[in-house]
């Protein structure tokens, strides 16, 4: 493994770990809303939720809810991109392997 791939693979652990954090964050303070009256469940999540996103505005009930789709959505696609990219290194070890000669190639052509 390269250094540049041992990198790059740390750095997406890390954004994984970080997004995952998160969204238990999020998924916590929505299942305690969920068993709160409205109101509390409102009041609750603005208070709770500050902290979650670096000390940002506090946030509703529903942005949360949107928050949570969209790391979601982020999620699957760094996934694919992972996947796609990982298929093409595949794709090219196996052609660069295929098309390698060896000494014992240089021979044969040599009789």
């Amino acid at each position: 493994m390269t250094r540049k791939t041992a990198l790059t693979k740390q750095a997406s652990n890390q954004g994984n770990l970080a997004t995952k954090e998160v969204e238990a964050e999020i998924k916590t303070l929505l299942k305690a809303a969920a068993i709160m009256p409205d109101g509390e469940a409102e009041a609750h999540v603005r208070q709770q939720s500050g902290h979650i996103f670096d000390k940002a505005q506090p946030v509703s009930l529903e942005a949360l809810k949107l928050r949570l789709e969209a790391l979601q959505a982020q999620q699957a696609t760094i996934k694919s991109d992972l996947v796609d990219k990982r298929n093409e290194r595949k794709k090219q070890s196996r052609f660069i392997s295929d098309n390698t000669v060896t000494e014992e190639d240089n021979i044969d052509e040599e009789e």
